[in-house]
């Protein structure tokens, strides 16, 4: 004679023996890698070559004396004349890693030179560079660059020797 189940104790064993089934996991990302870098430069040096120098000027009225950061040439607005002396543009040289690109900042508020044994000044702005700021050192990983600027010179400027400091300043970007 066939066993008979009632309806309800059949789904109720049904239902019990899912639940007693292994749960199966839940899905898993696979796993990824990343890697780690860092690059490490060779500090950076700088070094002074030559000082800016203007050279020789007179002054009959106001004007300006320019220093070309190209050629090192000196010219003159107003009653400014140049009339001798050695006058250069400032130069730099510098170390850094290879092919690395460098950022030179250079001043970008004016210098107050002031007289040697006196208190009479001029001021030294509009600053210029010889080529972009943003470079690239070469493959033996030295650089040079020069610097020019713009002297205003005063109408009956006190005759003698005006010295002043800048800072040049040279960084990785």
């Amino acid at each position: 004679m066939p066993v008979r189940f009632p309806l309800a104790a059949l789904a109720a064993a049904l239902f019990a023996s899912l639940g007693a089934a292994p749960a199966l996991a839940a899905p898993v990302a696979p796993v990824r890698q990343a890697e780690g870098e860092a690059v490490v430069l060779r500090p950076l040096s700088l070094l002074k070559v030559d000082d800016l120098d203007f050279g020789w000027l007179t002054a009959a009225t106001a004007g300006t004396a320019i220093l070309n950061p190209f050629t090192g040439a000196v010219t003159t607005t107003g009653g400014v004349l140049a009339v001798g002396g050695m006058p250069q543009r400032a130069r730099f040289t510098g170390a850094a890693s290879r092919n690395t690109p460098i950022k030179i900042r250079i001043p970008t508020k004016p210098t107050i030179l002031t007289r040697q044994g006196g208190t009479e000044t001029m001021s030294l702005s509009a600053w210029t560079l010889d080529g972009p700021a943003d470079r690239k050192t070469g493959i033996d990983r030295a650089f040079d660059f020069y610097l020019g600027g713009t002297l205003t010179v005063a109408a009956g400027q006190a005759d003698g020797l005006y010295i002043g400091t800048f800072d040049v300043e040279v960084q990785y970007p």
